[in-house]
């Protein structure tokens, strides 16, 4: 429960639009993660549930050390033979943020 980041929540909830997201810097922060669903377990020993670590940790490979995305762009021409390769690291929705505007879609 320690590794997860009242940050990133309060992000997520801003981003998405959540009616908790005022309350999520005040509420105890096991309530919090109750009312989300992320926090399972009883009261003397909850749990993050393994999805929202993707989302709610900031360090992820201290936990799933090979967990990364790559992605590669390849030029327009037919006979290129070079590419552009990115990794990308950190919580789920940073990851996809970045390889969105690295390869120039929107967001």
């Amino acid at each position: 429960m320690e590794d997860l980041s009242r940050d990133l929540i309060r992000e997520f909830l801003r981003e998405v639009g959540s009616e908790l997201a005022p309350q999520a810097a005040t509420l105890p922060f096991i309530e919090l993660g109750r009312q989300m669903h992320i926090v399972d377990g009883p009261d003397e020993a909850p749990f993050p549930s393994m999805s929202d670590c993707y989302f709610f940790i900031q360090n992820r490979t201290a936990f799933f050390p090979l967990h990364r995305s790559t992605s590669c762009g390849f030029p327009m021409a037919p006979a290129a033979t070079k590419f552009t390769e990115k990794i990308f690291r950190g919580p789920l929705p940073r990851m996809l943020r970045e390889a969105l505007t690295t390869f120039g879609a929107t967001t």
